[in-house]
């Protein structure tokens, strides 16, 4: 490992060149840090190296690093040339990979299109998995626009999406889950108040604590009664859903649990930077409802008064996601979708049939339209 360019003092771009894995990597730190970090990741590279060479019994591979901003799990494909690759996790979080490992078994077994897990090493911070391309639903959507192709690729999601609901929720055992084995009242709440911590309190929108935590008790409260229940994605979404043969493969299903299956169907069909049209959220909407009836006894009114709790709950949860990882942590891609989620907001007020039983809700959510040039100025500082 060599570190190609280092100045003395202050800030400090470091290359990291591994000759063992032929990667080049470039981060910013101030000396100390990129000391430590070097270090480090040096010791981690050494591991992945060691890892790969005694499953495939080579080393001419080579590593090339996958961005992901959501996560603090590293991603590297591996190359053998441009027909053979493979995706390599490092995480060292070893209680939700040891989530996700269970999950894919389970999923896999059950005949769910999910990556195969090829090894697993011993301290299960590393595992290598199938490679199913760089193709997501989102990337087709953005590139083809609302054609039957893409409507059909997300219908086979949500038939894939409703047989794990349902059928394989039975086959889980939820005491793997990591940390909460249920979407359940404190979960919802929590949800609600990342909307308030990191979202509109941040832009100084007066508000009443005493009516809105009332408001937010009543709709955690409600939201853990509501049906259909079963296993429950979590960030059910485009990025996370990847097209091979014009086949969908889901990832990052780690986070997911036992729950209210409708809000799964929420966060496809709402996902801000997917700005699906009304017309086809409404056919995407109308055939999920569908294949549900035919699956379980639940009725078309439950289903509705699911989706309308659902659709308000993900919808502040996602613009709190945003506020946390993009206005104070700077990740751009979420700077990039603020606005795209105050317009999925102003969409939700206008068609909502439950917000308007929350009314301080409604009042900070309108606010929110007036303060423009304040989220503006929180994005650019």
């Amino acid at each position: 490992m060599q570190n190609l360019f280092s100045p003395d003092i202050g800030l400090q771009r470091l290359h990291f060149f591994d000759n063992n894995s032929k990667i080049l990597i470039s981060f910013i730190f101030n000396s100390y840090l990129a000391l430590q970090f070097h270090l480090c990741f040096n010791k981690v590279l050494e591991r992945i190296h060691t890892f790969l060479k005694d499953y495939f019994r080579a080393e001419n591979f080579i590593l090339e690093p996958i961005n992901n901003s959501a996560s603090d799990r590293k991603y590297f494909r591996v190359r053998f040339d441009e027909e053979d690759s493979y995706i390599l996790t490092f995480s060292e979080n070893t209680p939700e990979t040891r989530t996700f490992l269970y999950f894919s078994t389970v999923f896999k077994r059950e005949g769910i299109a999910v990556p195969s897990i090829l090894k697993v090493d011993n301290s299960q911070e590393i595992y290598l998995q199938e490679d199913v391309g760089n193709t997501n639903l989102l990337s087709l959507l953005i590139e083809q626009k609302e054609t039957a192709y893409i409507k059909n690729l997300y219908q086979k999601s949500l038939d894939e999406l409703i047989k794990l609901q349902f059928q394989v929720s039975q086959k889980i055992d939820y005491s793997y889950c990591y940390d909460f084995q249920k979407f359940n009242y404190t979960l919802v709440n929590n949800d609600l108040n990342y909307f308030k911590f990191y979202f509109f309190q941040p832009l100084e929108i007066p508000f009443s604590n005493r009516k809105l935590l009332n408001e937010f008790s009543d709709i955690a409260q409600t939201v853990s009664t509501l049906q259909p229940q079963g296993f429950m994605y979590r960030d059910f979404q485009t990025r996370n859903i990847m097209i091979k043969d014009s086949q969908p493969f889901f990832i990052d299903y780690q986070g997911g649990m036992k729950g209210i299956t409708v809000y799964d169907l929420v966060s496809l069909l709402w996902q801000a930077k997917a700005r699906l049209s009304s017309d086809f959220k409404k056919e995407l909407k109308d055939y999920y409802f569908q294949q549900v009836l035919n699956e379980t006894n639940i009725s078309e009114i439950q289903l509705e008064k699911a989706y309308q709790y659902c659709l308000l709950i993900r919808l502040l949860q996602v613009l709190g996601v945003y506020g946390f990882r993009g206005i104070l942590q700077k990740k751009q891609h979420f700077l990039d979708s603020i606005f795209f989620g105050i317009d999925n907001l102003k969409t939700l007020i206008r068609e909502s049939t439950v917000i308007t039983k929350y009314p301080e809700l409604l009042r900070i959510s309108q606010e929110l339209f007036n303060a423009e040039n304040r989220i503006k100025n929180l994005i650019q500082h």
